[in-house]
């Protein structure tokens, strides 16, 4: 969409892609062929549906996460976003060229849309596994000169785990984090410098 189109629906989006696209899509998200859809109208609407959210977004990495995160903080549910602001909220955190390519993957599974300014679902949230705007608004006044000294406080079984939660899902499941846990183990040795913590599990 351009500047001064003030919104385009995903199925108009859609409507417009070329049909590489739109197998791209498909290949992504498996569950959006099951059955074929009728319409382009039938894709986009499964395509929002919250339980196809969350399947499209079980193997995304932080990063992706993070980005449907911030957008939702920015209110991209409700109006597109332009993707200068977005870029502007995610500042120094990850660098701009990583966090575009995040965000074009992200298109291509139409978990968002939009050319210079982008939407997403009204069901997004589904999608994360922590609450809106946890991961955007918590401790932003953390420097990057200060979290690479947390990071370097980290003993090597420590880091196994800070790797795998931004490498794969960040959402993870373990007997280290129960109570009563040995303080010895890496994850409880990872929570007082804010570098993981506990979740509730999505609803």
């Amino acid at each position: 969409m351009t500047r001064h189109t003030p919104d385009i629906p995903l199925g108009s989006w859609l409507a417009d892609l070329p049909d590489e696209r739109l197998i791209r899509l498909l290949e992504c998200r498996p569950d959006l062929a099951q059955p074929p859809p009728g319409s382009i109208a039938a894709l986009a609407a499964r395509a929002q549906a919250r339980q196809s959210i969350r399947a499209a977004t079980d193997e995304l990495d932080f990063l992706r996460l993070a980005l449907i995160d911030a957008l939702l903080v920015l209110h991209a549910d409700t109006a597109p976003v332009p993707v200068a602001k977005l870029l502007t909220l995610i500042g120094a955190r990850a660098p701009e060229a990583e966090v575009l390519a995040a965000l074009n993957d992200l298109k291509e599974r139409a978990l968002v849309w939009g050319d210079t300014e982008v939407r997403v679902a009204a069901d997004a949230g589904a999608g994360l596994p922590w609450h809106p705007g946890q991961v955007t608004l918590e401790d932003e006044t953390r420097t990057r000169e200060q979290i690479v000294e947390l990071i370097d406080e980290l003993d090597d079984d420590e880091l196994i785990v800070l790797d795998k939660l931004l490498e794969g899902s960040p959402m993870g499941r373990t007997r280290d984090a129960a109570p009563g846990a040995s303080p010895e183990r890496p994850v409880p040795g990872c929570w007082p410098r804010g570098c993981c913590g506990a979740s509730t599990p999505r609803q």
